[in-house]
């Protein structure tokens, strides 16, 4: 059942899916939001369930031309949402290794669930600022992070998967290469915002990162991250930065202090050989029903 065969296929690509700030512990209650979300572990499950959907059904019937000769899955953290602010007391499950471990078998089922659609999956998992175990970000410890938690969890309960690699480095960001365009990956709680706006923070930092790669013969074409819950992209001088979309349309705090409310969503794209990224399609996750449950 691997979408399509290479030999009838008119376009053979890598397919990217990523998957960043879940925050599927956390609950959020629509009246203290004016009745724009609602979510919890629940209805994390059935966007999760969602977007693995809407992946194959694009990948098979959507893209019924395309061959995929590998998935790429970019996890790159807030999964959960961690024990600052004292979000634990606030969680599903109020307890941070009930929380991880749950939100790792809900990564598990969803590779399960595309692992016979593929012939090779490589799963690349970050850290985010949610899981830190201290106040301050360290960044000698990576891996002191509720999200590498939930990375070991989904590689434990995937063993059986025999065509499914996961990658989980001992750093915050990660470069690697894609049919022959370096991606470069980390979750963007470093960069500054100004007003709310962090494009000059990630242009400062993709620039400073582009020209120290550039001297070590090494050129960045994508650089992908999470963090700032709303999906978008712009260019840079030897490439592209992409921002991923988050899964819960607002909580409490980005209500209240900010005003902030965006459409959840996760981005999947194909990577072609050629050309770099070709198609793309933000696939939205919020829909009627979903407080019900997978």
């Amino acid at each position: 059942s691997v979408i399509q065969c290479a030999e009838k296929a008119e376009h053979i690509e890598s397919l990217v899916l990523h998957v960043s700030d879940e925050h599927a512990d956390e609950v959020v209650k629509p009246h203290r939001v004016g009745g724009l979300e609602e979510y919890n572990f629940k209805v994390a499950l059935a966007r999760a369930e969602h977007l693995i959907t809407k992946t194959i059904s694009i990948a098979k019937n959507t893209l019924s031309n395309y061959a995929f000769t590998e998935l790429w899955i970019l996890a790159y953290g807030d999964h959960i949402t961690g024990e600052i602010h004292d979000a634990t007391n606030h969680s599903e499950f109020r307890n941070m290794f009930d929380n991880a471990i749950a939100v790792g078998q809900m990564h598990a089922l969803m590779i399960r669930d595309l692992a016979p659609f593929f012939q090779t999956i490589k799963v690349l998992y970050l850290s985010g600022n949610h899981g830190r175990r201290k106040p301050k970000k360290d960044y000698k410890a990576p891996k002191d992070n509720w999200d590498y938690l939930v990375g070991r969890t989904a590689e434990m309960l995937s063993i059986g998967l025999d065509n499914v690699e996961f990658l989980i480095p001992d750093s915050y960001s990660y470069t690697f290469e894609i049919n022959g365009w370096n991606f470069c990956a980390f979750h963007g709680d470093d960069i500054k915002s100004w007003n709310n706006i962090p494009h000059y923070g990630i242009e400062r930092k993709t620039r400073r990162l582009t020209a120290v790669h550039s001297a070590a013969g090494r050129q960045i074409h994508y650089f992908v991250m999470g963090h700032f819950h709303s999906r978008s992209s712009f260019e840079h001088p030897a490439g592209e930065a992409i921002i991923n979309g988050a899964w819960a349309a607002t909580d409490e705090y980005a209500y209240e202090s900010l005003g902030l409310v965006s459409r959840p969503s996760q981005l999947l794209h194909g990577v072609n050989r050629t050309h770099g990224i070709s198609f793309r399609f933000p696939i939205y996750l919020k829909f009627d029903g979903d407080v019900d449950g997978p």
